[in-house]
C-alpha cells in the first residue's frame, strides 16, 4: 500500500471524521518519481493550487509542500528510482454536515508507492481500450480538476475485468468522448491533432498539458473539440496520455482499429526527447 505521511509525519490511517472520508472533500495529484525526482513538479503544484482555490481549500505554501515532499522521499521504503507519489489536500476533520469549519490550512497527505515500467510493446504496438457505458458527470464548476470524488471513474473501471484492456474511454451524457478512467485522449483526423474539450467535465491531465505545450512550441496545432462517438469513423489515429507513462497508441476501441501512426510517433518522440524517456525507443 506504500507509505503515507501527513505534514511530513508518517501515518497509517486518517480519522473517521476527516471530510475526505465523509464527503471526498479534497483534491489530489499523482506524480511520477523518476531518479528520485518528481516529474512535472511545478505543473502539478500549479494545478493543485488552482483546484484548492476553486473549491475553497487553503493549501500550504509551495516551499512548505516541497519541504515535506522531499522529507517523504528521503524516508520512504519505496524505490524512488521509479515510483509514484500522491498528494492529497483534504479539508480535514469536522462535525456532521456539509458546511466546512473555518481552517487556516487543510490537511496535506503524501503517499509514495512502488511502480514499474510498462511493457515495451505497449509503446510499439499500442493498447486496446474498453468502451465504458458509465458517463462522466457534467459539472463545469469542477471541470479539469482532480477532486477526490472519483465515483464516475470507479464505476466505469468496474465494467471490465479482462487484462485485454489497458483503460476504458468514457463519454458524457451527450455521447461526447471526454477521457479515459485514468487517461486523456487525442485523435488525429485529416492530419490534425485534436483532443476533447474539458470545459464541462473531465480532468485536465498534466501530460495532456505538456503535449499541447510541446506541439505549440514545434508549431504543430492541437485543437480542443467536441468529439462525438460516431466521429471516430473519420479518425486515423488515437493515443492516450497520463503523467505516469507518457503516451500510448490506441490500436483498438470497440469496433474501431487504428495503426500506431506517424503523428502519434512524433508526439512520443517529442516527449522522449524532452521529459519522458519511457516514450523513446
Amino acid at each position: 500500500m506504500g507509505d503515507w505521511y501527513r505534514h511530513g509525519e508518517q501515518i497509517d490511517s486518517i480519522p473517521i471524521d476527516d471530510r475526505l472520508a465523509q464527503y471526498g472533500d479534497g483534491v489530489f495529484e499523482t506524480i511520477a518519481i523518476r531518479d528520485s525526482r518528481p516529474r512535472f513538479w511545478e505543473s502539478h503544484v500549479a494545478r493543485l493550487e488552482s483546484a484548492c482555490d476553486r473549491i475553497g481549500l487553503a493549501m500550504p505554501a509551495r516551499n512548505i509542500l516541497r519541504r515535506d515532499f522531499d522529507r517523504v522521499l528521503a524516508r520512504t521504503t519505496a524505490n524512488t528510482g521509479f515510483a509514484t507519489a500522491k498528494i492529497i489536500v483534504s479539508a480535514g476533520g469536522s462535525q456532521r454536515g456539509y458546511r466546512r469549519p473555518p481552517a487556516e490550512y487543510a490537511n496535506t497527505l503524501i503517499g509514495v508507492f512502488a511502480a514499474h515500467p510498462l511493457p515495451a510493446n505497449y509503446y510499439t504496438d499500442g493498447v486496446s481500450v474498453f468502451r465504458c457505458a458509465t458517463p462522466v458527470s457534467i459539472q463545469p464548476a469542477l471541470a479539469g480538476i482532480k477532486s477526490c470524488n472519483r465515483l464516475d471513474q470507479v464505476v466505469g473501471r468496474a465494467e471490465w475485468e479482462s487484462d485485454e484492456y489497458f483503460d476504458g474511454l468514457m463519454c458524457d451524457a451527450d455521447r461526447n468522448l471526454i477521457c479515459g478512467t485514468m487517461t486523456n485522449m487525442f485523435v488525429v483526423r485529416n492530419n490534425q491533432i485534436e483532443t476533447p474539450s474539458l470545459a464541462r467535465c473531465g480532468v485536465a491531465g498534466i501530460m495532456r498539458k505538456r503535449i499541447i505545450e510541446l506541439l505549440s512550441k514545434n508549431k504543430i496545432s492541437c485543437t480542443e473539440v467536441t468529439l462525438q462517438l460516431q466521429a471516430l469513423e473519420d479518425v486515423d489515429e488515437v493515443f492516450i496520455s497520463n503523467s505516469q507513462f507518457g503516451v500510448l497508441p490506441v490500436r483498438r476501441f470497440d469496433s474501431f482499429e487504428w495503426p500506431a501512426g506517424e503523428a502519434t510517433r512524433s508526439v512520443m518522440a517529442l516527449l522522449a526527447y524532452n521529459d519522458v524517456p519511457e516514450c523513446g525507443p
